[in-house]
């Protein structure tokens, strides 16, 4: 909601688009600990990239152009730290609280925020400051009091 700035006139109808994603990515987190329960983390990961795959497929035809060598070298890393990631991720909601996992997951914002300054030279405004503040206090918070790992 943050990232909306509702009742400013810097909203943009495109900001419902972030806000779609954010609740997607949070089904994705609550559905991902239930089936880490109950499934090989290899399968859940299997499955999740196919279907983030056929998302993405179908998007991309409409624009697709095709990469250079070094392009697709550089998609291929960018593959294995993903799946390496997401093997983490699974790992890590299998063997902890989701309340415990998911304000670290959701830090990746203010990593993003970092590439942004590092790389492209833009700087957040005060909304995305004090949202970065939040994510990672909660976080910070969590940490601190508890929600202890499951054994």
């Amino acid at each position: 909601m943050l990232i909306l700035k509702p009742g400013t006139d810097a909203f943009q109808s495109a900001g419902l688009f972030a806000l779609a994603s954010a609740f997607f990515m949070g089904l994705e987190g609550i559905l991902i600990k239930w089936l880490s329960d109950r499934e090989p983390a290899f399968r859940i990961l299997l499955i999740n990239n196919a279907i983030g795959m056929t998302v993405s497929f179908s998007v991309a035809t409409l624009v697709w152009a095709w990469p250079s060598a070094w392009q697709c070298l550089l998609l291929c890393a960018l593959g294995l730290v993903m799946v390496s990631g997401q093997t983490l991720f699974i790992q890590s909601m299998k063997r902890a609280e989701a309340s415990f996992v998911i304000p670290a997951f959701y830090s990746v914002l203010v990593f993003a925020a970092a590439y942004d300054i590092l790389i492209f030279g833009v700087w957040p405004d005060a909304i995305a400051v004090a949202g970065a503040v939040l994510i990672v206090s909660g976080a910070l918070f969590l940490a601190r009091t508890g929600t202890a790992p499951r054994r």
